[in-house]
């Protein structure tokens, strides 16, 4: 057996096994977004985080021009997020279009492990607001790195909605979506939600 082959072998029961035996719901309620603000997610509420292996990670969503309509003009201002545990290291992402199954370019990119509180909702603030392109998909990012098996950022309890459970990783350099990384076994929504103004 191969070493990779044998990493994977073992990262799939852990995975797995994480969310099917989760029964605890976040006593969090994720904050409520008021207008002329517009909020944008797939999630439903927090109920727990995936464990994944030491290693970095961009968890992700991706809005397309479906879910942009009628936003054209507007910017999109802050990420709110639940996190489990904090990583090593943290990052919000912006991207603008899609190439190969995951993000293209990248409009913004803020480190935030300094502002986030463990096991809660976290709103963060963009330094600048991206303008929004209604034609393109627009992908919401949390970029992290732990240094041993951590449950970092949260997610519903599914099924996952097409577009809600992307998962860049490090190691093998690709975005799938989470399901697909586990055959199955993990069907979830990232805790990841887009403020536009």
């Amino acid at each position: 057996m191969t070493k990779s082959l044998s990493v994977l072998l073992w990262l799939l029961p852990v995975l797995t096994a994480t969310l099917i035996s989760c029964d605890r719901q976040s006593l969090s309620p994720a904050p409520v977004i008021e207008p002329p603000l517009i909020q944008i997610h797939y999630d439903g509420e927090n109920v727990t985080a995936p464990l994944l292996p030491a290693g970095v990670y961009e968890a992700g969503i991706k809005l397309t021009p479906l879910e942009l309509i009628g936003l054209n003009g507007r910017r999109l201002r802050e990420v709110i997020l639940f996190v489990e545990s904090i990583p090593v290291a943290a990052t919000v992402r912006i991207y603008e279009g899609s190439s190969n199954g995951g993000p293209d370019v990248l409009r913004s990119s803020h480190a935030v492990r300094s502002d986030l509180e463990p096991n809660s909702w976290n709103r963060i603030l963009l330094p600048t607001a991206v303008d929004i392109d209604v034609e393109q998909d627009v992908w919401i990012a949390f970029r992290f790195e732990t240094g041993s098996p951590s449950q970092t950022l949260g997610c519903d309890a599914g099924p996952a909605s097409e577009h809600g459970e992307y998962l860049y990783e490090r190691a093998d350099n690709l975005w799938q979506k989470l399901s697909a990384r586990t055959a199955g076994g993990i069907n979830i929504n990232w805790n990841l939600r887009a403020v536009i103004e």
